[in-house]
């Protein structure tokens, strides 16, 4: 499994907006100007984020991107499956119904796959967005 710069760029861009957001809503721009992520492709993401239920949006003059949720109970999961869609290392492990062979109830390397797909899961899931904004070098942010 391989993830996309979709992932990587999402997981970056909420890490980058945890950070900043205690000074309120923050604009795609700011976000853009920290990440070296375009504009245009961080809308995409955001859509996809505030979709998720992962963002909110506050309109006006003052208005930006906010974390739907407490950093904390965002984790690394959260969002790279609400822009990547299922962290599996092959699909039919979560759909054996979906299996090309068609040998879902038999197949000998079922249990490495979903073993893999548990393992991904946990690293992902145990990372939350306040665990990577603490790391986050601040002194780097204008």
């Amino acid at each position: 499994m391989k993830l996309s710069t979709k992932g990587k760029y999402a997981v970056e861009a909420l890490c980058c907006l945890t950070v900043v957001s205690g000074e309120g809503p923050v604009k795609v721009r700011r976000i853009s100007g920290l990440t070296g992520i375009t504009e245009g492709y961080l809308e995409q993401l955001f859509f996809r984020l505030r979709r998720a239920g992962l963002l909110t949006t506050v309109r006006g003059q003052k208005g930006g991107y906010l974390l739907a949720r407490p950093a904390h109970t965002v984790t690394v999961g959260d969002v790279l499956r609400a822009v990547e869609g299922e962290l599996v290392p092959v699909a039919c492990i979560r759909n054996p119904d979906g299996c090309p062979s068609g040998m879902a109830c038999r197949c000998a390397t079922r249990p490495v796959w979903t073993r893999l797909a548990d393992a991904i899961d946990g690293v992902a899931n145990s990372i939350t967005l306040a665990d990577l904004a603490a790391s986050f070098p601040k002194e780097e942010i204008p």
